[in-house]
């Protein structure tokens, strides 16, 4: 990941956005992120381009809206991720696996395999999904290409 650019505060700032994403299940707006850690909504939305610029987390074209706060998505996916009370989406199936793990915490999830459209559901449980089928993730565009769109990858 590039830092350059990003500031100690923007950092700051990008743990308290994932701490907020985890307890509401939602992405912060720069207004909500300006008034809880004390910035101008014209430092919060500065620092979120930043952080944006950093690939530090993905912002929504032409806004300051979060899209994308891997392993979060900000929109609904077919990637749903149930942790206690809270529904996550995940951005892919990648993510999907990566929020349980992430919040060290057992999960649901609900997917759909593109191949067929097919709903599946997952569960996770100490840290570990056991399906009762084998499935493959398919990762369609290379590694190197995901920025170029990273809404198709």
């Amino acid at each position: 990941m590039s830092t350059q650019g990003a500031t100690e505060q923007d950092w700051t700032l990008r743990a308290a956005i994932y701490r907020h994403f985890v307890d509401h299940a939602r992405a912060p707006e720069p207004e909500e992120m300006a008034t809880k850690i004390g910035l101008s909504l014209d430092e919060s939305q500065s620092a979120y381009q930043r952080l944006h610029d950093a690939h530090a987390f993905f912002l929504e074209p032409g806004t300051t809206s979060i899209r994308m706060l891997n392993p979060f998505s900000a929109v609904e996916t077919p990637f749903q991720v149930e942790v206690g009370d809270n529904k996550y989406y995940a951005n892919c199936a990648w993510d999907m696996l990566g929020i349980p793990g992430m919040l060290g915490r057992d999960a649901l999830i609900h997917a759909r395999l593109e191949a067929d459209r097919m709903p599946v559901e997952l569960a996770v449980r100490d840290g570990m999904s056991r399906p009762d089928h084998d499935y493959v993730v398919n990762f369609s565009v290379p590694f190197r290409d995901w920025y170029a769109d990273l809404i198709h990858t």
